[in-house]
């Protein structure tokens, strides 16, 4: 579909792309920086295999007999069938008297004896451990058999791995040999045409009859076959990093005639917002203290955010967005795109003001005063993924939610439940990231300035519990350089 110039103030829609170097174009050019979320059908991957059927009429047909189970008692006689002969109830007989426990004793005199309760007992728990520990060596077996399958069938698949690779690349070093000795025919061919005087005639004979591939579709539709998501279309972008397209020019018209407003990052603010949420937390820490429960091993101290956080971002200089990044644009890129048939904006979810324009200002925010990489983070449960890299190289290092206040609340700032804020940070600690959240407050002086501020929900330790006493744990937190450890991605 032909898109029409875009209502003005539309931080609700989203953008729809179609076109595979539109997106190439979003996510690698330097001046824009936007991954997008892939939204076409998902291809089921040629390995994932269907379950292990599980035949019913073998399994029922299964005779256990309990004399090979562990737990079998004396007193449990099974017998398929107690109106037969005497033999069946001859052998499990031998068996009790076989397995009967003796519970006397000889004295020194040879005189035998009944023995004490005490001593029954004891012998009772002699045997109950040799039980136990037989059981304990048979679980221990079992356990090395299966490490040792499973080492097995790991080298197996390393062996497969490597052979198709070895596959591959002497494939493509004999179809790039092959190409070559066509591209020396070909250019012999061409030579000896030269030669001839109807090589008009026939070069225009069959341009006639030639049709004009396009390369780039051909290219989309072979990674589609292979199930490739990468770069692909159709693909959306979520409604503020959509305006931040439109207002950078990069989809080929503006969002906005107005200017939009200036952000700035408040460090006092961001600290009361801190210690508000600190003190929110209170009551439901105190409520988890008088349950009769292990004590909490961890604790959410809410902080100015400093870990991993580009410099840049806390020195904003006074300038214009749209102006500067147009003229990277230009600079970087000459060449005009046409983006008709190309996208599409619209409305994916009910518009609300308030929250599209707070999350608009805050990624607006990041991707003016940064060289971060910013995508939708529905997949782990917050608003946006924030990368150091481009996304095909780099993991994610922090997911960001966004909040917003409502004008009737009587706190000048939004306060999430401590169980929310709980909830999201476990989460972002399992993924190894970062658990940020961002709110936007107007300046009533300064009408045209957005103070942004951003609070990194850091996760302590206790070190007082036993358990980190027993684990020898001395560090509170997870370090900074643990933390940006492993965001590069392995690459085959």
């Amino acid at each position: 579909s032909t898109m029409a110039s875009p209502p003005p103030n539309n931080q609700s829609h989203s953008a729809l792309i179609f076109s595979g170097s539109l997106l190439h174009k979003l996510e690698n050019h330097p001046s824009l920086r936007l991954p997008t979320t892939y939204v076409g059908v998902r291809r089921v991957r040629p390995s994932g295999g269907a379950a292990k059927k599980i035949d019913d009429d073998d399994t029922s047909s299964r005779n256990v007999s309990v004399h090979d189970d562990d737990d079998w008692m004396p007193n449990a006689i099974h017998t398929e069938d107690p109106t037969g002969d005497n033999a069946a109830r001859d052998e499990a007989s031998a068996n009790l008297k076989a397995n009967a426990i003796s519970f006397k004793v000889t004295n020194p005199d040879g005189t035998e004896r009944r023995m004490t309760t005490q001593e029954k007992k004891q012998l009772k728990y002699k045997l109950a451990q040799a039980k136990r520990e037989v059981k304990r060596e048979k679980r221990q077996m079992k356990h090395e058999q299966l490490i040792q399958e499973a080492k097995e069938a790991k080298r197996e698949r390393k062996k497969l791995k490597r052979l198709e690779r070895q596959e591959r690349k002497n494939q493509q070093q004999q179809q790039q040999k092959e190409d070559e000795e066509e591209h020396v025919k070909q250019e012999q061919v061409g030579q000896e045409k030269c030669c001839h005087d109807e090589v008009d005639e026939k070069n225009d004979a069959i341009e006639e009859h030639t049709f004009i591939i396009e390369y780039n579709a051909l290219d989309e539709e072979l990674a589609a076959m292979r199930g490739d998501r990468s770069g692909i279309p159709p693909a959306m972008l979520a409604p503020a990093a959509a305006c931040v397209a439109l207002d950078t020019k990069a989809l080929g018209c503006t969002n906005r005639k107005d200017q939009p407003d200036k952000t700035i990052f408040d460090r006092q603010l961001t600290s009361e917002w801190a210690h508000e949420l600190q003190q929110g937390m209170i009551p439901a820490e105190e409520l988890r203290a008088k349950e009769d429960m292990r004590p909490m091993a961890y604790k959410i101290v809410p902080e100015l955010w400093n870990r991993l956080c580009p410099k840049s971002l806390w020195e904003c200089e006074d300038r214009d967005m749209t102006t500067t990044q147009a003229e990277e644009e230009h600079t970087t890129d000459n060449s005009t795109m046409t983006v008709e048939n190309q996208l599409s904006l619209g409305l994916i979810r009910h518009p609300s003001s308030l929250y599209d324009e707070v999350t608009y200002a805050v990624f607006r925010h990041l991707h003016q005063y940064s060289n971060l990489h910013i995508s939708s983070g529905g997949i782990f449960g917050c608003d946006l993924l924030l990368y150091d890299g481009k996304r095909s190289d780099r993991h994610s290092f922090a997911g960001l939610r966004i909040y917003t206040c409502d004008k009737n609340n009587e706190s000048k700032f939004p306060v999430p439940s401590a169980y929310d804020l709980t909830g999201f940070v476990r989460t972002m600690n399992t993924a190894r990231k970062l658990a940020l959240i961002a709110t936007v407050i107007k300046d009533e002086e300064e009408g045209d300035t957005a103070r942004v501020l951003i609070v990194d929900l850091a996760l302590e330790k206790i070190l007082s519990v036993q358990t980190h006493k027993k684990k020898g744990n001395t560090e509170k937190r997870r370090s900074e350089k643990e933390t940006s450890s492993g965001l590069a991605k392995m690459k085959n």
